[in-house]
């Protein structure tokens, strides 16, 4: 098993070396090249003091003003990256057994799709919002990181994508749980919502090129 996540991994590196104009030599390309591949995939983030920006800051206002201690708690928990916190747990779409089975994949779609998600956080230098408003109030642990994309949204939709094509009958409810996390992430006070947009938008073109691979859809059943 652990052979087979291995190779999974590695193609779907490969795939993101090719979607974002990387070589061989991916640590020698420019950083304009690789900026106009995830223009080209996520767009910009609402500029400051635009609509979009206003659109953003209302609606985690809203979230901060009617969040409550239970919904801030759930959203710490997911704080941690992992099929377990994601997709496991009392009323989560996996059983205690198929979430032990699948912890070494939580691994590697942390790292395959973690590492674009901080590339692009790194390019567009978004800062968090309650660094630009200090009415935001986060509820769960402030980021030192960019907030634009949203790692936790991308990596979760992410997951769905191929526990949905392992598990097709329960498809429904990964991509709700996904969507879950995602919006945890604006109810805690550490991302915008357009964040969470750019996060899925990722997630959705990694995971498009991925999956048309079908060796890798029966490696996927094989996990």
């Amino acid at each position: 098993m652990k052979n087979n996540n291995f190779k999974a991994c590695k193609i779907f590196f490969l795939v993101t070396l090719l979607l974002f104009g990387f070589s061989n030599q991916a640590m020698s390309i420019e950083k304009k090249s690789v900026l106009f591949n995830l223009e080209n995939i996520l767009g910009t983030f609402p500029q400051r003091y635009s609509e979009g920006e206003r659109e953003d800051l209302l609606e985690l206002l809203y979230l901060q003003a009617t969040r409550t201690k239970d919904q801030c708690e759930n959203a710490r928990l997911e704080e941690e990256v992992s099929v377990e916190t994601f997709f496991g747990g009392e009323n989560g779409p996996l059983s205690p057994k198929e979430t032990r089975r699948l912890k070494i994949f939580s691994f590697f779609k942390k790292i395959c799709v973690g590492i674009p998600a901080a590339i692009a956080k790194g390019i567009f230098e978004r800062p968090r919002p309650y660094l630009t408003f200090s009415e935001i109030k986060p509820c769960i642990e402030k980021e030192d990181s960019y907030s634009y994309p949203s790692g936790h949204a991308a990596i979760a939709r992410a997951m769905a994508h191929i526990l949905a094509k392992k598990f097709p009958e329960r498809a429904a409810l990964f991509y709700e749980r996904a969507d879950e996390v995602a919006l945890n992430r604006v109810l805690g006070g550490v991302h915008y919502p357009s964040d969470i947009v750019a996060g899925k938008k990722l997630a959705d073109a990694l995971s498009k090129e991925v999956l048309s691979d079908k060796r890798l859809l029966m490696e996927i059943q094989n996990l």
